[in-house]
């Protein structure tokens, strides 16, 4: 089944690599606006069209052998077109919906012939979720690491990937090495995407999940400061009252300090009475004292 899935992936992701990119420092620069240009064009269209287009560009300028020299303004161009648009996750999970539930309905020899296209769309889906680091990303990939349909009931750990005997390739299993690939600081586990383990790494990945869906931990990316959860920002989406529980448990203060604190808010009428009693007191004090003769 990996040998074919292997094939499967160069037939699908390797329709129409990108050219090696020109070594001419002339030639390089056209290439470049060209790109920036064709980038700019797919905010006007509509998603159904910009997302799988602007995902090709964004996986072929990931790959090792297509990089841009030195920094790659081309490829986070297009990577920040595509996170820019709603549904860029979503439309994936709806195309392997699409395939699974062609594979539900098929029978006999049909049933075959979808399985393998549902495995196809299974291994293009993936790779694409893996280059899009989002919060919409993070949600669709953790909820297929939970989607075991098709899985082989009696599947035991063997394999590069641990997926040999797992069966019809079930979500879950590249849905762990697809959100392994995303570039989150906050992981459970520090195994790379490509060693990713189904056996061994799915537990801790679904676990992770399972505290950022329930509101208990947040995550962000490499190289950008911003907290997160499956909603957005945390900033802007977090529950006032987790944040307050967050603000008094890191509230920590020396005695001194917080005597000293008492001390200066202690309210001031007590202290305004006393003086005024003590007003009194000394003016009734000298009436009552003989005038001097």
């Amino acid at each position: 089944m990996m040998k074919l899935a292997a094939v499967l992936v160069g037939v699908v992701v390797g329709i129409s690599p990108c050219r090696a990119l020109p070594d001419d420092p002339a030639e390089y620069a056209a290439w470049e606006a060209g790109m920036f240009e064709k980038i700019a064009e797919q905010k006007n269209l509509p998603a159904e069209d910009a997302i799988p287009k602007l995902a090709l560009w964004v996986y072929q300028l990931s790959r090792p052998d297509q990089k841009e020299k030195e920094v790659r303004p081309v490829l986070d161009a297009a990577r920040s077109a595509l996170l820019a648009i709603p549904g860029h996750a979503e439309f994936y999970a709806k195309k392997l919906e699409e395939a699974r539930r062609k594979v539900d309905e098929a029978e006999g020899i049909k049933k075959g012939i979808e399985r393998s296209n549902l495995l196809a769309e299974q291994m293009y889906s993936f790779n694409k979720l893996g280059l899009m680091p989002s919060p919409e990303t993070v949600r669709v990939l953790g909820e297929y690491l939970f989607d075991e349909r098709g899985a082989n009931p009696d599947a035991k750990p063997g394999g590069k990937y641990g997926l040999e005997d797992i069966g019809e390739s079930p979500n879950s299993a590249l849905a762990v090495r697809a959100i392994a690939r995303l570039p989150i600081v906050s992981r459970p586990i520090q195994t790379p995407w490509d060693k990713a383990k189904y056996w061994e790494d799915l537990e801790p990945w679904k676990l992770w999940y399972q505290q950022v869906k329930a509101g208990t931990r947040t995550f962000r990316f490499e190289g950008d400061p911003q907290e997160y959860s499956l909603a957005g920002p945390v900033s802007e989406t977090r529950d006032p009252r987790i944040e307050d529980r967050a603000s008094r448990s890191n509230d920590v203060r020396s005695p001194s300090l917080e005597t000293e604190n008492k001390s200066a808010n202690l309210p001031i009428w007590p202290l305004s009475i006393a003086g005024i009693l003590l007003v009194l007191a000394s003016w009734f004090a000298m009436k009552q004292k003989p005038a001097a003769t």
